[in-house]
């Protein structure tokens, strides 16, 4: 446990406390100041979240080059597509709320809900992958040991 826990950042940690304290202030007493600071949050999470994944990436278990390289580059596909997506769900809703036709706004509340939502299952989904990644790996390296006994 403590190996998986050296890949939370602080930016991450503080990111989501912030965010989670600004989302119930946001359904409490939904102002200007929380609505700033909501969408200034957001990107700062998805920084942490691309750090976390980049030094689990740069500092993996990695003894055997041809399996454990499977291995990360499997984490490294599946997370750089989930943070893909979740960047260009930031984008879209940044990009359409200025078309008027739409009835979408930076202030609703719903947006804020899902948005949120949205963070804390893809942060659950990186959490998941890089515990499994981190257990076929060391599954690897138990059976090189094995091997060489």
């Amino acid at each position: 446990m403590r190996e998986r826990i050296k890949y939370f950042n602080i930016v991450q940690i503080l990111g989501n406390i912030f965010l989670l304290i600004d989302v119930i202030a946001l359904v409490i007493n939904q102002n200007d100041f929380w609505v700033s600071l909501y969408w200034c949050l957001i990107p700062f999470t998805l920084i942490g979240n691309v750090y976390c994944v980049g030094k689990w990436s740069k500092n993996g278990l990695n003894i055997d080059k041809r399996k454990s390289e499977l291995v990360n580059r499997s984490l490294n596909d599946t997370t750089t597509v989930l943070l893909v997506l979740y960047t260009l769900v930031y984008l879209a809703i940044i990009f359409i709320q200025d078309f008027p036709n739409f009835n979408i706004s930076l202030n609703n509340l719903y947006v804020f809900i899902s948005l949120y939502l949205f963070t804390v299952i893809l942060e659950i989904f990186i959490y998941v992958i890089i515990d499994k990644a981190y257990n076929d790996t060391k599954k690897i390296i138990q059976d090189n040991i094995n091997k060489r006994k």
